[in-house]
């Protein structure tokens, strides 16, 4: 094996490496909440996105409306 080749695999080596570590960056950030945090129904029926990036959470007591920052609540009645 020549010098040339060696260069070549610790090359590759160096890239495969840092491809791992690009790819970890870039994992999504998930935030579990307990019911008392959450205070609101315990079952979710569906979860939608509008086009303004809101997120809406239909549960058993209403429609949740997430902005990324608060929650508000439209209560069943």
């Amino acid at each position: 094996m020549n010098f040339s080749q060696i260069i070549k695999y610790v090359l590759l080596l160096v890239l495969c490496f840092q491809a791992q570590l690009v790819s970890a960056q870039y994992s999504p950030y998930f935030q579990n909440y307990s019911l008392s945090e959450y205070n609101t129904g315990n079952q979710n029926w569906d979860v939608s996105r509008a086009e303004n990036g809101k997120l809406y959470v239909a549960n058993n007591d209403g429609l949740l409306e997430y902005d990324g920052l608060a929650e508000s609540e439209f209560a069943n009645r």
